[in-house]
């Protein structure tokens, strides 16, 4: 059975998309980078697109729809 491709990977905090890391930075610092939206409409507003990872002020993990 193949093993599956677990990539490091990032968020890009200007368009919330998700980029492969070049080193081994962690997830931790991904998420860090998270750009903060009050809610779907603002991250749409904001320019982010359908399915991008943002987070709430409370720290809450949001995918556009």
């Amino acid at each position: 059975m193949a093993k599956p491709d677990l990539q490091t990977v990032y968020v890009k905090p200007d368009d919330g998309n998700l980029r492969r890391l070049d080193g081994k930075l962690g997830l931790a610092l991904a998420l860090n980078n998270l750009a903060t939206y009050a809610d779907n409409a603002t991250a749409v507003a904001a320019g982010l697109a359908v399915g991008s990872i943002y987070k709430t002020a409370a720290g809450a993990l949001r995918i556009v729809v």
